[in-house]
């Protein structure tokens, strides 16, 4: 997976968390080729199938929260 793929993930998640879309919507938003489509619908899968495990365990090894300044966009 390229740098660009992996760049795509993380915009397809962020208007899906932070935006409220839903997956498909934000899937055709998508600014990727279209051979690699299939791959980043399976890593954003997996990342929202596991969110809520994965966001506790963040939360466990950090000592504070972040604060707004640090989070992405």
């Amino acid at each position: 997976m390229d740098l660009n793929s992996r760049k795509a993930v993380v915009f397809l998640l962020v208007d899906i968390l932070r935006n409220g879309r839903s997956f498909q919507t934000a899937l055709l938003n998508t600014q990727a080729p279209a051979d690699t489509l299939p791959e980043i619908q399976a890593i954003a899968y997996g990342v929202l199938r596991h969110y809520q495990t994965l966001s506790h365990a963040l939360s466990l090894l950090m000592k504070k929260p972040m604060k707004n300044k640090d989070k992405d966009p």
